[in-house]
């Protein structure tokens, strides 16, 4: 989603608390810089819509039953 802007390593360090905390404020959340429920439920609203809008195969599937 780009807001992880250094290699990734296996750790929650500062770096990904800095994306967290980007994202919590793009979200318009409490920015903490933990993954806290609420700005999970929004990572995965926002990653489902995500995927939904450029899912190839779901668009080919729905073509398939309207056929």
């Amino acid at each position: 989603m780009g807001y992880f802007k250094d290699e990734v390593n296996g750790y929650f360090g500062s770096s990904t608390t800095d994306a967290v905390k980007a994202y919590q404020k793009h979200a318009n959340i409490q920015v903490t810089g933990n993954v806290d429920k609420n700005t999970l439920t929004k990572l995965e609203t926002e990653l489902a819509t995500k995927i939904s809008d450029n899912d190839k195969a779901y668009d080919a599937a729905l073509k398939l039953m309207s056929e």
